[in-house]
């Protein structure tokens, strides 16, 4: 993700914020051992 040839280790989560609505977040683990997030993204049930 970053241009590099290389992997890296990600991980995504789920937050149930109501029966209608869900928020996902995804992250990235850096060389620095911290995760980082880089991309949210909201999800609403439409009715």
């Amino acid at each position: 993700m970053t241009g590099e040839e290389k992997m890296a280790k990600y991980n995504d989560a789920i937050e149930f914020k109501s029966d209608d609505r869900r928020v996902l977040t995804s992250y990235v683990l850096d060389d620095d051992g911290k995760w980082h997030g880089f991309m949210t993204t909201n999800y609403w049930r439409k009715k």
